[in-house]
């Protein structure tokens, strides 16, 4: 949140830090959002719109190993992995997968994932 305040004239006084360089304010309001959906929300709701961010975002780390590897093939890995690219390629095929059925199954859940991780930036 502080994030966007930053950049918005009308949630300027949630960007400012406090004398420890702490966010403070952006974090309170971020934890007061956080606790009203906890206790507005059923438990699955909360998962699964938390779920599909967590997907979309391991996928597209994921999906950045290729790019990186097709980008620039002449630098060192100093880490290897496994089955490659067999392995990377299964883990989107499967991830997009679920986020497809979630997408389709669950749109409003989703929607408000997506919306909460934009605001949290």
């Amino acid at each position: 949140i502080q994030r966007l305040a930053k950049d918005h004239k009308a949630l300027r006084y949630f960007s400012a830090f406090n004398r420890n360089d702490v966010p403070a304010r952006a974090i309170l309001l971020q934890s007061a959002i956080a606790i009203l959906i906890l206790l507005t929300s059923q438990f699955q709701w909360i998962v699964t719109s938390i779920g599909f961010v967590l997907l979309l975002f391991n996928t597209l780390t994921v999906i950045s190993l290729f790019i990186l590897r097709v980008r620039h093939p002449e630098v060192e890995r100093s880490i290897r992995v496994p089955f490659y690219p067999f392995l990377p390629f299964l883990f989107i095929l499967f991830n997009g997968w679920i986020m497809v059925y979630l997408a389709v199954y669950r749109t409003q859940e989703v929607l408000h994932g997506l919306i909460q991780e934009r605001l949290s930036h």
